[in-house]
């Protein structure tokens, strides 16, 4: 579109606001993604995700260090495989800290405040 209908900007205060809204939506969603109903729940899922964080990183260091010994003798098929298993290991980790991010985000109060929205909004939508 060479000239859109509304150049207008939005309000700083609004924008704000927005961003608010987005938040709240994306907290909903993963409050209802993962059937999380009480700060306990959010608490025992974030414990979880950070256990499997330390898991795999501890295997991605030993896969590295192997790689290191692989490389040392050259085998090349050995070496692909192995590169593979690490990057496999690290899009893992880079979901699983997206997720403990998230869990963390997360006050109490926003926890309850979503959780009420979310089991309100629920019963509606079941009627």
């Amino acid at each position: 579109v060479k000239h859109p209908a509304s150049t207008k900007k939005v309000l700083g205060v609004l924008r704000e606001d927005i961003v608010k809204l987005d938040q709240r939506i994306a907290e909903t969603r993963f409050l209802g993604k993962y059937k999380i109903e009480t700060a306990d729940d959010l608490a025992g899922r974030k414990q979880y995700a950070d256990t499997q964080i330390e898991v795999l990183t501890d295997q991605r260091k030993d896969l590295r260090n192997a790689l290191k010994r692989i490389t040392r003798k050259g085998n090349a098929a050995e070496i692909e495989a192995t590169k593979e298993k690490i990057s496999a290991l690290t899009d893992e980790l880079i979901k699983l800290r997206s997720r403990s991010r998230a869990h963390g985000v997360l006050s109490p109060a926003v926890f309850h405040d979503s959780v009420v929205s979310f089991t309100f909004s629920s019963k509606i939508a079941a009627k």
